[in-house]
């Protein structure tokens, strides 16, 4: 099936509207991918473990039983083809505003309202994001985040990955801890500090009314998942490793379950 321009798009895709009252009960899973990646040209197509580095969040998005709908949010019709191959749906190309350099997951988000609204298209008002770049994820922590998210409890939920708490920044041209728990100390053990995570992994959270770069709210909430899934893709180098794991018998076996195979289509 192949992908409609947004040019040749003159009637909105009925698979895309949503009475009010279903509206407010669905969760969409979206994954934003430009195509326009300086440091890593054609990143988000770029192949791991036999398929598009994309298609791994949409078969992953595919087997969460709580999501409805996957959604691609691309400025590209080749990858919009792509996405469809792996089931993804894609009603409209993002705009240029929101697939610049600097672009924000808030620009996105506004880009996805404003267009599906042109469109007729209702959207849902929970919604998952889940980044091509992080590619392997564990279902139990997203099917806890979906939880403790629909509890009401939260503003949003984050899934998120253990990171060494050891960070340094740079201020006056000097280092300097990030963490408090140093206390004066040259040197601490990772064991003595405060947990520490890296979200991106995916993002549970309630489309925005308009622009808003403080869309997850104040009280995030988060399920965390082994460091095995700690792995972003940013740079060619980043890929090249992470597949010459995967071609090892120990790489399959210990990060294998985590990621999607080349032959699930």
């Amino acid at each position: 099936m192949s992908i409609i321009n947004i040019s040749q798009k003159t009637l909105p895709d009925r698979a895309f509207r949503r009475s009010k009252l279903n509206s407010t009960h669905e969760l969409w899973a979206v994954v934003p991918a430009r195509s326009g990646s300086k440091g890593f040209p054609g990143k988000n197509i770029a192949q791991l473990n036999g398929l598009p580095l994309l298609a791994h969040s949409i078969l992953f998005a595919k087997s969460l039983p709580f999501v409805s709908k996957v959604v691609l949010s691309t400025d590209s019709q080749e990858y919009a083809e792509i996405g469809e191959k792996y089931g993804a749906y894609v009603p409209f190309l993002r705009s240029e505003s929101a697939s610049a350099d600097l672009s924000m997951e808030e620009d996105i988000l506004l880009d996805l309202s404003v267009q599906a609204k042109s469109r007729d298209i209702e959207l849902p008002r929970s919604m998952l994001w889940l980044r091509p770049t992080h590619p392997l994820r564990e279902q139990a922590a997203f099917v806890e985040a979906y939880g403790k998210f629909m509890s009401g409890n939260y503003s949003s939920v984050c899934v998120v990955t253990p990171e060494d708490p050891r960070i340094f920044n740079v201020r006056n041209e000097c280092i300097h801890p990030v963490t408090s728990d140093f206390q004066g100390r040259s040197m601490i053990r990772r064991q003595d500090c405060a947990p520490a995570y890296r979200i991106f992994s995916g993002e549970f959270f309630n489309m925005p009314d308009g622009f808003d770069p403080h869309f997850l709210g104040d009280k995030i909430g988060y399920a965390a998942q082994t460091r095995q899934c700690r792995f972003d893709i940013d740079y060619q180098e980043d890929l090249d490793y992470l597949n010459y794991l995967l071609s090892t018998q120990a790489g399959r076996q210990r990060y294998g379950h985590l990621v999607q195979r080349g032959d699930g289509v």
